[in-house]
């Protein structure tokens, strides 16, 4: 059975790419925020989906969510090897910020419009495009979608009241 794409891609540009599980992502530098260790990481049990806790970053507590069962893969990496990436996340229009929990943070890269494939239209809508080699894919994150909006709710009122 073959899969169509989407018409569009993910746009040319810088990415951070990283590793979670083995497998290597990339999301787009303009959504990237900072990078920070796993130290100022408060893990809060009981967060809804995939969050794991909140991190005090420049005077605010945000949500962090793992990314490795998420997007479906398992962490290689002790806890104290990993990083938060900090992105920009649409939320009723305007900015959040939310941690990412990743194993690695590989480098920045170029990517061109002809570097860049779209994602297929059987993915869960996770995915902006895909870059590389057959030996060495990456797929390329839609920031927005990694989070739903009544998710991403929940989460900044339950480390909200982090302290």
């Amino acid at each position: 059975m073959e899969t169509s794409t989407y018409d569009t891609a993910a746009p040319a540009g810088k990415y951070l790419f990283l590793e979670i599980g083995g497998d290597r992502f990339g999301i787009e530098i303009l959504r990237i925020h900072e990078v920070n260790g796993t130290q100022a990481l408060q893990r809060v049990p009981g967060l809804p989906g995939q969050a794991i806790g909140a991190l005090a970053t420049r005077g605010r507590q945000l949500p962090v969510v793992d990314l490795a069962p998420r997007l479906g893969v398992i962490s290689q990496v002790d806890d104290w090897e990993q990083y938060v990436v900090i992105v920009e996340i649409d939320h009723h229009g305007e900015r959040a910020l939310a941690g990412l929990l990743v194993d690695r943070v590989i480098d920045v890269r170029q990517l061109q419009i002809g570097q860049i494939e779209a994602p297929a239209r059987d993915d869960d809508g996770l995915l902006a495009g895909w870059a590389g080699s057959d030996d060495r894919r990456a797929a390329l994150l839609d920031t927005d979608r990694l989070l739903s909006t009544e998710n991403l709710d929940l989460l900044l009122e339950a480390v909200a009241a982090v302290r």
